[in-house]
């Protein structure tokens, strides 16, 4: 695995892990990060137009109920659409899916 040089991003390292077959948890685990920090990474990637395939992270039924409910749910807060949802769900998936959502 590798790992942030002073002249490199984390975002990014974290990015060329995801692509080198790493989970997000594999990656937190290994970097000694949390969980929810590397996922924020992957977000920015995501929103800075890196090709992040997010199936990996989240299952496509749970893509599928997440848009269902944002899409009902438009303007509500991320704890409400979170709490709408079932507690399987994570704050991490919802948030990997609004940025591969948002154009």
């Amino acid at each position: 695995m590798k790992k942030a040089t002073d002249e490199e991003k984390s975002h990014i390292t974290t990015y060329q892990n995801f692509e080198g077959c790493f989970s997000l948890r594999q990656i937190s685990e290994m970097d000694g990060s949390r969980y929810e920090q590397i996922a924020n990474h992957l977000v920015k990637c995501i929103n800075l137009e890196y090709n992040v395939d997010i199936n990996r992270e989240v299952s496509r039924s749970k893509q599928k109920t997440i848009l269902e409910i944002t899409d009902k749910s438009k303007g509500k807060s991320l704890k409400t659409i979170k709490e709408t949802l079932p507690d399987s769900f994570t704050y991490e998936e919802i948030n990997l899916i609004f940025a591969k959502k948002l154009p």
